[in-house]
């Protein structure tokens, strides 16, 4: 018995070069992409998950990249020294999840840190993963094991510059739309009696 390719939908195959522009590989190469998505501009959002081989139940090992229309990297976390950069697209701009910081950094369209949203007080869990909503809040999941998760929508209220000592810091306050806990305990089956 074979298989044979009837139809495929949604896929669009390109010249890996294009007419006056030659694409260059990434490097390293994209190990285990776990998100990718397409913004307004035309660029496209890439997350890579590093440890996934490592067995781990909960991983913050992540790169981020970002890419033109072209394929032509804008964008890296590895280059900016970010091995937790969990990355998703954020109205115009790029959005970094720190795992390992827990905080949300919000960039410019032009890769500038706009502002700094710290997660620590939301949760005694690490955030795992992070995403827009379309009222402009941030959903972000916190686990510290398996069914052990809490889920925050996050909204920026209000961006303060505050100057200290000749030094422009941004303050962020972060108002808790909606806080949700999921605590389920796994029953262990009862030991059968042997006779």
């Amino acid at each position: 018995m074979g298989f044979a390719l009837v139809d495929e939908v949604g896929i669009t195959y390109g010249s890996a070069e294009a007419p006056g522009r030659a694409v260059r590989p990434l490097s390293p190469a994209l190990r285990y992409p776990v998100y990718a998505e397409r913004a307004a501009d035309g660029s496209t959002v890439i997350v890579d998950e590093l440890a996934i081989e490592k067995s781990l139940h909960l991983r913050a090992w992540y790169r981020t990249l970002r890419l033109d229309s072209d394929g032509v990297p804008l964008a890296d976390s590895a280059e900016w020294g970010d091995d937790d950069a969990y990355g998703f697209v954020a109205g115009e701009s790029l959005a970094i999840l720190r795992v390992t910081q827990w905080e949300i950094v919000l960039l410019s369209p032009a890769g500038e840190r706009v502002s700094t949203l710290d997660l620590s007080p939301l949760s005694k869990r690490m955030p795992l993963t992070a995403s827009p909503t379309p009222q402009g809040t941030f959903l972000v999941a916190f686990a510290d094991r398996p069914y052990g998760v809490d889920v925050v929508e996050v909204d920026v209220v209000e961006v303060v510059t505050e100057t200290a000592d000749g030094i422009e810091v941004e303050v962020v306050e972060v108002d808790i739309v909606e806080a949700d806990a999921a605590e389920t305990e796994v029953a262990e089956a009862p030991e059968a009696d042997a006779k």
